[in-house]
């Protein structure tokens, strides 16, 4: 008794979500409308086109009427069991249900007037029990397949995410032409450096204010020097900080970029315009 009480309280997430429940819904009248037109289990369609009054929509007319009971049911489940997580129990429960709705609508609708109404329940539920029972075990195979695909293909994207990711390095060492270290910053506090001859000026953030050093050096030597920052050039005059970077923001025919924290824009030119937006993914 105890391994059939713990095998009812397995978790069980499969159907947790609406859109899963009606997916599986809309499975199961998918299988049952060709499982019905190539096998025609129990003589079915000569049952059913004796029993309906649209003889030549009978079999149509019994799968939209279990579509719409099968929906009906999965709607009920979700709600009856939203705030509780499933477990086999529910399963078991969802399927009876499921059973219980197409038994009763089938059998009211294509009852037999020669026999009581015990019996043309009996015969319904003699064909609705292996059929409903077959595409569950079909129909959740699928679905434990698809949930793998789809675990699958996020646990690839996140590695891949991790490997594109550059790895920021602790400080970032800025020297002049000569090799001299002239600033040593963390990735977060530098803001964007400008060309100014045969300088640059870098701004940076140092105790809560927006400070800038002049530093003999040309911005193509920056450029390279900041390259596992991830900075991104935007101007012949200009190079930024991607980790500042507030908005790029159309102005007229022109595109400025919005530095966190300062009131002052960086212009893009027109050059670098399709750049700068390929790495904003824009």
């Amino acid at each position: 008794m105890k391994p059939v009480i713990r095998l009812l309280n397995k978790p069980f997430d499969l159907l947790e979500s609406l859109r899963m429940r009606m997916l599986f819904a809309i499975g199961m009248g998918i299988f049952c409308t060709f499982f019905l037109y190539l096998f025609s289990p129990f003589n079915i369609i000569s049952w059913i086109g004796y029993l309906s009054p649209f003889r030549s929509f009978a079999l149509v007319g019994l799968l939209a009427i279990g579509c719409l009971a099968i929906l009906f049911s999965q709607l009920l489940q979700a709600f009856l069991w939203r705030k509780q997580p499933m477990i086999m129990l529910h399963l078991l429960l969802g399927y009876l249900l499921d059973a219980l709705f197409l038994i009763v609508s089938l059998g009211i609708l294509y009852r037999s007037p020669d026999n009581p109404w015990i019996t043309n329940l009996f015969q319904t539920a003699r064909m609705v029990i292996p059929i409903l029972f077959l595409y569950y075990l079909v129909g959740l195979n699928l679905l434990a397949l698809l949930k793998l695909r789809r675990e699958q293909k996020a646990s690839l994207q996140k590695a891949e995410s991790f490997k594109e990711e550059p790895v920021l390095p602790e400080r970032i060492n800025i020297t002049d032409e000569n090799g001299q270290l002239r600033l040593s910053l963390k990735p977060d506090d530098l803001l964007y450096i400008e060309s100014a001859d045969n300088y640059v000026l870098v701004y940076f953030r140092k105790e809560q204010r927006i400070v800038r050093e002049l530093i003999r050096n040309s911005l193509k030597n920056m450029e390279e020097m900041l390259a596992p920052l991830g900075s991104l050039r935007c101007h012949r005059s200009y190079l930024v900080n991607r980790e500042a970077i507030h908005c790029l923001r159309k102005s007229g025919r022109t595109y400025e970029i919005e530095i966190s924290g300062m009131e002052r824009t960086v212009p893009v030119s027109r050059g670098y315009v399709e750049l700068v937006k390929e790495a904003l993914e824009i």
